[in-house]
């Protein structure tokens, strides 16, 4: 298996293609052979979700393989049986979602304020950036997506057009009146 990834802050859309380029080098693989592309959907940051989707589907037109929408939160709990999934939303409130022992969710995944958060921590593995966020507890598990999980989640998958899924409400809004 070969991968390519890098922690970033900002520059998805600058480093997205040449990281792609030197994943396809470095495992000797034409693009044209792609059958099957998972991306993670969300939640999590505006900009890494649109620039990844955007990408996928500029792949997919060039290509025609299918699509398979991942969620960032069943990505992390993938392989950790009983689990309780939080990410750092930022402004006191996390994204979270609860997966059984089978590692199915047995929830819709949620925009929680910390205290709720911390309030319905679960038994299980404890994952993401936002279980220290809302807890004086620590994550047991990963930050961010294992890429076995990515790769596994991606071939169980059904391949389905990709959405973005977001938790929040966008921050911009339309002028209360209509510009002259």
């Amino acid at each position: 298996m070969v991968s390519v990834s890098e922690e970033i802050g900002i520059g998805h859309a600058e480093k997205i293609a040449p990281a792609f380029v030197q994943l396809l080098e470095n495992a000797s693989v034409e693009a044209s052979s792609i059958r099957r592309i998972g991306v993670t959907v969300g939640p999590g940051s505006f900009m890494g979700q649109r620039v990844g989707i955007a990408f996928a589907k500029g792949l997919v037109s060039g290509g025609g393989a299918e699509t398979v929408p991942l969620t960032t939160l069943e990505a992390l709990a993938y392989g950790g049986g009983e689990a309780t999934v939080a990410i750092d939303a930022r402004r006191g409130q996390v994204y979270f979602q609860k997966f059984g022992e089978d590692g199915g969710a047995t929830e819709e995944p949620a925009l929680l304020d910390h205290q709720e958060a911390a309030g319905r921590l679960g038994q299980g593995q404890l994952i993401g950036s936002g279980i220290a966020a809302c807890s004086d507890r620590e994550a047991t598990g990963p930050h961010v997506p294992t890429v076995d999980a990515l790769i596994e989640l991606t071939e169980k998958g059904s391949p389905q057009p990709l959405g973005t899924l977001y938790l929040r409400d966008p921050d911009a809004k339309p002028p209360a009146r209509p510009p002259l």
